[in-house]
C-alpha cells in the first residue's frame, strides 16, 4: 500500500507527538513491511509490541489540540516536510523524459551528451533505448534538450511552490493540510 499522506508517531496516552510528520517508513523499530499496515494497524501497535504506540494520519481530521509537542517541533517539521518533498521531486526527475516513446535519463551525463550534440554540426545521431537504436535528427535532439530542461525546471518549481507553503506554517495545525498526492509535471514531450 503506498501512502500520499503525513503521520506522526505518537504516544496515545500522553497525548504526545514523538515525531514530525513523515511519510510511513517501510521498516520501523524491528517491524519489517511496516508501510504496508492499513490505518487501522497502525492506529495501535499494541500487538506489535508497542503499548499505545500509533502512528497516525497527520491530516485535518488529526485533533492536533488533545496531543503536546516539543519545544521547536514546528522547525524541525519544516525541515521534515521539505525533505519528503525533495525527495518526490528526485523521484520524478529520475523518471527522464519521454520523447517519441524514448526515455532519456535526466541525470547530468545524458544532458551533457545531448547538449554537445545539440552543438555539434551532425544532422543526425544514433541513441540507443531498450536495447534499439534510434536515428533522431538534430532537431529531435535539440527538442529532446528542451524537455529535459523544462521537465526538470517544472519539478523544481512545484517543490519551490511546496516550500513557500512549509515556510508560512506556524503551528502544528498548519501541518495539517499537506498531502503528498499532487501530481508532479507530465514527462512526456
Amino acid at each position: 500500500m503506498t501512502r500520499t499522506n503525513l503521520y506522526v508517531h505518537v504516544n496515545t496516552v500522553d497525548k504526545k507527538v514523538l515525531s514530525h510528520p513523515t511519510e510511513v517508513p517501510e521498516h520501523w523499530s524491528n517491524i519489517h513491511s511496516f508501510s504496508s499496515l492499513s490505518d487501522t494497524e497502525l492506529s495501535d501497535l499494541s500487538d506489535k509490541h508497542h503499548p499505545n504506540e500509533a502512528w497516525i494520519k497527520f491530516d485535518s481530521s488529526f485533533p492536533v489540540d488533545d496531543y503536546t509537542f516539543d519545544a521547536g517541533w514546528v522547525d524541525g517539521a519544516k525541515g521534515t516536510v521539505k525533505l519528503v518533498y525533495k525527495n518526490q521531486r528526485q523521484e520524478a526527475i529520475k523518471k527522464g523524459v519521454s520523447y517519441n516513446s524514448i526515455i532519456f535519463d535526466a541525470d547530468e551525463s545524458t544532458q551533457t551528451k545531448i547538449n554537445i550534440k545539440k552543438d555539434s554540426s551532425a544532422t543526425s545521431f544514433k541513441w540507443k533505448y531498450n536495447n534499439t537504436f534510434h536515428t533522431l535528427s538534430k532537431s529531435d535532439i535539440t527538442a529532446v534538450h528542451n524537455a529535459l530542461d523544462d521537465y526538470i525546471q517544472k519539478c523544481y518549481d512545484m517543490e519551490a511552490t511546496f516550500v513557500t507553503q512549509i515556510e508560512s506554517v506556524s503551528a502544528p495545525s498548519g501541518f495539517t493540510t499537506f498531502t503528498l498526492d499532487s501530481t508532479w509535471p507530465s514527462n512526456t514531450y
